[in-house]
């Protein structure tokens, strides 16, 4: 798993360098190796999953109501609020 974490960050290193050549160094974007990078860390990822027997797609969807209900409820006390002030 040590691997895993360490290629992944890598990558993940790659990403922030193509992102600080265009906006650092103004030089042209290369979606490219943009591309490339993404693809690579999807890999390790699933490889991790993999190594963990771990059902990625289950996992997303819990994660995703989790959080569908955790920020509803955030959004829903922003728009009380607002809706006090306006009176």
């Amino acid at each position: 798993m040590q691997h895993f974490v360490v290629v992944t960050v890598e990558e993940l290193r790659e990403i922030a360098r193509i992102r600080k050549k265009f906006l650092r160094d103004e030089q042209s974007f290369d979606v490219h190796a943009l591309r490339k990078e993404l693809v690579d860390v999807f890999v390790f990822l699933m490889q991790g999953c993999m190594a963990l027997n771990m059902d990625l797609e289950t996992e997303y969807l819990r994660r995703l109501k989790y959080n569908e209900e955790r920020f509803a409820c955030r959004s829903m006390n922003v728009e009380a609020e607002g809706s006090q002030s306006e009176m």
